[in-house]
C-alpha cells in the first residue's frame, strides 16, 4: 500500500470513528446546516412575501392585517443586525434549525445518521429553512409545543406548565392554523379538563395573547373577516380539492411523502403524547380536506403535521431495511434536486429565451430602473403588496399601494404613509395604461408611469349600507342608501383638487373580478354630509347570478378605493 493511499485510509479511519460519536455527528450536522443557510439567505433575492414582512417590521404593532405579528419581530431584529437579505431571514435559520433540534430531543432516534437522511431530504428544511414567513415560526413553536406537552404529562410542574401557556401564545402569535395543533391535541386527551393545570395554561395563554386580541378588535376584526370570508369563492370548485391533494406532495418532498404517509399513518400509539401526536396528523389533513371544499387552500397549510409525520414515521420504520434503503435513496435523489434548486434561487442560470417565473430574480434591477424615473418622487402602485414592498426593500424610497375592491387590503392600508403623500407630488407606476401615461420596459416586464400633482385618496372613508344583501332585477336601476363615516375627526378635502373629482362607484364582481361598473351622479364636495343618509342609484348586470356589491370612492382616473364591506346580490 503507497504512503498517500495509506494516508487517506487513515484519515477516513478518524473521520468515521469521529462520527461514530453522536454529539460529533450531531455538532458537524447543524454547524454545515446553518452555514450553508446563511450563504443562501445572504445570495438569494427576497420572496415577495418576504418583503411584505419586512414592511411589517417596519413599524411593529400587535397585529397585522392577515398575520399576527411574530414575522415581523424575527425579521426586525434580524435585520437590525444586518440590513440587507440576510437580516430578514437571520433568525428564521436559527429557528429553522431549531425545529430540527426539537423534533430529534422529541424522537431520541437511535440511529441519528438515519434521522439527519430524512431531515435533509425534505424541501421544506432545505429551501423554505430560509424563507421569512410565517410558517417557520409556526413549524417552530409547534416543535416546541410537542416536546413541553410531552414533559408535561410526564410531570405536571408549575414551571412547564407556565413555559406550554408561553408556547400556545408565541404558536398562535405565529399564525393563527397553531389553533389546530391545541384543539387536536386536546381532542386526544379529554382528561386534560380534570387538571387544574390544564385551566390555568388556557387563562395564562390567553391573557397573554390579550393585546393581539384587542388589536383586531380596534382595527375591526380584518383578519378574521379576511381569513373566514373574503378569501372564500362563491361557488365550488373540484380543483380546489385536487390542488390541495396533489399539493401535499410538495411539503416533505415528493418521494419521501409517500414514505412517510406511508409508515406514519400505520403506526399504532403507545401512550398518550403518540396519540396526540397521531391526532394531529389525521385530524389537520381531514381538516383541509373539508375546508377545501369551501375554500382555496394553501399547500404550506398543513406544514406543522411534518412534526407527528417525520416522529410516527420513524419510529415505525426505522428498524425496517427496506425502508431504510429507500431512505437513503431517496436522501441523494433529493439533494442533487435541492442542490440544483438552491442554485437557481441565486443565479439565474436559464437562457433568455427561456422564460420561468421566479419571484428571487430582477427585483433589485427593475427597483433600479423604476428609481431612476421617479427619483425621490414616492412611487405609487395598484393593487399589488409585492411592488411597493420590493421598491420599498431596495430603494429605501417611499412607495404605497392603492387597494381596490377587486383586490384586498394589504399593510399599506394601515399604516400613516398615505396621509403624509396626500396634496403631495407623486408618480404612479401602474400595470396597464391610462391616457397620458409613459411607458418603460423594466427587468419584471412594462410599467405604466404618470406624475400626478396635489395627489388626494379617500379610502379611509367608511361606507356602510343600509343592507348586507340585496336582489335586483337584470338591468333595472336599483337605489341603495347608505352613510359615510369619518375614521377621524378631520374633514376631508373632496375639492383640494379639481382635476380629480371624487364620486360614489360601484362594482358587481364575481369570483374576485369585476362584472359590471359604473360612476353614481353623487360628486362628493366638502358640502357632503356625514352620519346622515345617502342614496344611488345602481344598474345591475344583465346576466343573471349571484354578485358582491362594492361602493366605494373613485378620485379622478385614479381606481375605485375600498370603503367598506362588499354586499351579497342576487340578480335575476
Amino acid at each position: 500500500m503507497s504512503g498517500s493511499v495509506r494516508e487517506t485510509a487513515i484519515k477516513q479511519g478518524k473521520l468515521a470513528h469521529f462520527l461514530r460519536e453522536p454529539k460529533n455527528l450531531s455538532l458537524l450536522f447543524y454547524a454545515s446546516w446553518i452555514l450553508i443557510s446563511i450563504l443562501q439567505a445572504r445570495f438569494t433575492g427576497l420572496l415577495n412575501d418576504e418583503a411584505y414582512y419586512w414592511e411589517y417590521s417596519r413599524n411593529l404593532a400587535w397585529g397585522y392585517f392577515d398575520h399576527p405579528p411574530m414575522i415581523a419581530l424575527l425579521i426586525k431584529a434580524g435585520y437590525f443586525l444586518f440590513p440587507n437579505e440576510l437580516g430578514v431571514r437571520f433568525f428564521i435559520i436559527l429557528i429553522s434549525t431549531g425545529t430540527i433540534y426539537f423534533i430529534e430531543k422529541i424522537l431520541q432516534p437511535p440511529d441519528r445518521l438515519l434521522f439527519y437522511a430524512i431531515v435533509a431530504s425534505i424541501g421544506i428544511f432545505q429551501i423554505g429553512g430560509i424563507i421569512a414567513v410565517p410558517d417557520i415560526p409556526l413549524l417552530f413553536f409547534s416543535s416546541t409545543f410537542f416536546w413541553l406537552y410531552k414533559r408535561y404529562l410526564v410531570n405536571e410542574k408549575l414551571s412547564d406548565s407556565l413555559l406550554l401557556a408561553l408556547n400556545i401564545a408565541l404558536l398562535l402569535m405565529s399564525k393563527y392554523h397553531g389553533i389546530l395543533i391545541i384543539g387536536f391535541t386536546v381532542l386526544s386527551n379529554f382528561n386534560l379538563f380534570r387538571k387544574k393545570s390544564f385551566w390555568l395554561i388556557m387563562v395564562v395563554s390567553i391573557l397573554l395573547m390579550l393585546p393581539h386580541i384587542y388589536w383586531q378588535y380596534s382595527n375591526g376584526w380584518p383578519s378574521i373577516y379576511y381569513h373566514l370570508f373574503d378569501r372564500s369563492p362563491e361557488s365550488y370548485k373540484f380543483s380546489q380539492t385536487m390542488n390541495f391533494v396533489f399539493g401535499q406532495l410538495a411539503i416533505p418532498g415528493s418521494i419521501t411523502a409517500i414514505l412517510f404517509w406511508y409508515f406514519g399513518f400505520r403506526y399504532k400509539p403507545q401512550d398518550k403524547f403518540e396519540r396526540a401526536l397521531k391526532f394531529n396528523l389525521a385530524g389537520i389533513y381531514l381538516f383541509f380536506f373539508i375546508m377545501s371544499f369551501k375554500s382555496r387552500i394553501e399547500a404550506n397549510w398543513t406544514v406543522p403535521v411534518l412534526i407527528p409525520l417525520i416522529i410516527l414515521a420513524y419510529k415505525q420504520s426505522y428498524l425496517n431495511k427496506k425502508a431504510r434503503k429507500l431512505y437513503y435513496t431517496f436522501f441523494w435523489i433529493s439533494m442533487v434536486i435541492i442542490f440544483a434548486i438552491r442554485i437557481f434561487m441565486m443565479i439565474d442560470f436559464f437562457p433568455s429565451t427561456i422564460t420561468v417565473k421566479s419571484e428571487f430574480h430582477k427585483w433589485d434591477k427593475w427597483a433600479r430602473q423604476v428609481h431612476e424615473i421617479a427619483g425621490d418622487l414616492p412611487v405609487i402602485f395598484e393593487n399589488s403588496y409585492q411592488k411597493p414592498s420590493k421598491y420599498e426593500f431596495y430603494t429605501h424610497k417611499t412607495a404605497y399601494s392603492i387597494s381596490s375592491p377587486k383586490y384586498r387590503k394589504s399593510i399599506f392600508d394601515y399604516r400613516n404613509t398615505l396621509n403624509k403623500l396626500q396634496g403631495k407630488k407623486v408618480i404612479t407606476f401602474f400595470s396597464d395604461s391610462f391616457p397620458h401615461f409613459d411607458s418603460v420596459q423594466t427587468s419584471r416586464g412594462m410599467e405604466y408611469y404618470r406624475e400626478l400633482d396635489n395627489f388626494r385618496l379617500y379610502p379611509e372613508i367608511e361606507i356602510h349600507p343600509e343592507k348586507k344583501a340585496y336582489v335586483m332585477e337584470m338591468g333595472k336601476p336599483f337605489s341603495i342608501s347608505f352613510i359615510m363615516k369619518k375614521k377621524t375627526n378631520d374633514h376631508p378635502d373632496f375639492e383640494a383638487n379639481p382635476e380629480l373629482p371624487s364620486y360614489i362607484y360601484y362594482q358587481f364582481l364575481k369570483e374576485g373580478k369585476v362584472s359590471w361598473e359604473g360612476q353614481t351622479g353623487l360628486l362628493l364636495t366638502n358640502k357632503i354630509p356625514f352620519d346622515q343618509a345617502l342614496s344611488i342609484r345602481v344598474i345591475p348586470p344583465y346576466i343573471k347570478g349571484n354578485y358582491e356589491l362594492s361602493i366605494s370612492i373613485k378620485t379622478g382616473w385614479l381606481p375605485p378605493t375600498i370603503n367598506g364591506r362588499k354586499m351579497k346580490v342576487d340578480v335575476r
